[in-house]
């Protein structure tokens, strides 16, 4: 088995992580433009059920964003090194995401009451079908989520785990970031919830 070693990196102009980082970011932003292509194709086609969206909808994307910025705010505290900080805003995101798929089944409730069921014409199914993609798409991050949290324990960690651990919760892609991998800049300080 060939393992690759921390100076094979430097040899390259892109870090594998962030390859693969963008990878999966190209991959989504297509599979959700075809969607939003097909949706508005089959719009022009005729046949068309329209009906209000749910508001929960509106405030499940509110609990997304929300999501998005307690994310942030736990990688700012990993590169600080701050354990605390970084496991409350990591259980913050969690709950957030937990909070995000039930909401989107309860719009689908609200949906079917209203008549606008999966098979009843292709404008409902659309929502059902692309808003279950983005819920899918956020059980995986919660996955994602429970591994990144695995690795850092209540614990201090070793600078390993410290590396794998913030390659999980994000990978810096700006400009200036560094081919090499990243080192981390020292343990986590021992402390918990």
């Amino acid at each position: 088995m060939n393992t690759t070693t921390a100076s094979s990196y430097s040899s390259n102009k892109i870090h594998p992580l962030k390859l693969t980082l963008w990878v999966g970011i190209g991959s989504i932003i297509m599979m959700f433009a075809s969607l939003t292509s097909a949706f508005v194709v089959r719009r022009a086609a005729g046949n068309w059920y329209e009906f209000k969206l749910p508001d929960l909808f509106f405030i499940n994307t509110i609990v997304l964003v929300l999501s998005s910025v307690t994310l942030q705010l736990s990688y700012q505290a990993f590169k600080r090194s701050a354990a605390v900080p970084y496991r409350r805003w990591m259980v913050a995101t969690f709950v957030l995401g937990w909070l995000f798929v039930i909401l989107q089944y309860q719009g689908w409730m609200l949906m079917t009451a209203a008549g606008a069921t999966f098979t009843i014409n292709p404008s409902s199914s659309f929502i059902y079908l692309i808003s279950g993609v983005h819920a899918a798409h956020v059980l995986g991050g919660i996955v994602a989520l429970v591994v990144a949290m695995s690795w850092v324990p209540f614990g201090s960690v070793s600078e390993e785990a410290s590396v794998d651990a913030a390659s999980v919760v994000s990978v810096d892609i700006s400009p200036a970031a560094s081919p090499e991998p990243a080192t981390a800049r020292s343990t986590l300080r021992r402390g918990g919830l």
